[in-house]
C-alpha cells in the first residue's frame, strides 16, 4: 500500500532546472484521492528570480482548485523552508 501522502519529482534528462512533479494528497484533506501534477522550471540565476509552475491537472482549464486560481495566474512559493 502507498503512504498516506506523497510528492515523486522527476527531472529532465536535457535539464536539471525542468521538473515535472505529481503529488498526492493526504487522507483527511478535500484533495485525498486525487493525483495532481505541476511542471516547474527553475531559472538559471535562482533565486534571483523564482521558480515558475504549470499546473498540469485542470480538466482542460475546466477545473478550479483554489478560488483565486486562474489560468495563467502565478503565485511565489518559497523554496527550502518548511510548510505548514
Amino acid at each position: 500500500t502507498m503512504t498516506d501522502g506523497q510528492v515523486y519529482v522527476v527531472f529532465s534528462e536535457a535539464s536539471c532546472l525542468l521538473w515535472k512533479v505529481l503529488m498526492i494528497p493526504s487522507s483527511g484533506t478535500p484533495y485525498y484521492g486525487g493525483c495532481f501534477e505541476f511542471h516547474l522550471s527553475i531559472p538559471a540565476d535562482y533565486p534571483a528570480h523564482p521558480p515558475k509552475c504549470l499546473f498540469m491537472t485542470t480538466g482542460g482549464n475546466q477545473v478550479r482548485f483554489n478560488p483565486v486560481s486562474r489560468p495563467g495566474a502565478t503565485a511565489a512559493v518559497p523554496m527550502g523552508h518548511a510548510v505548514g
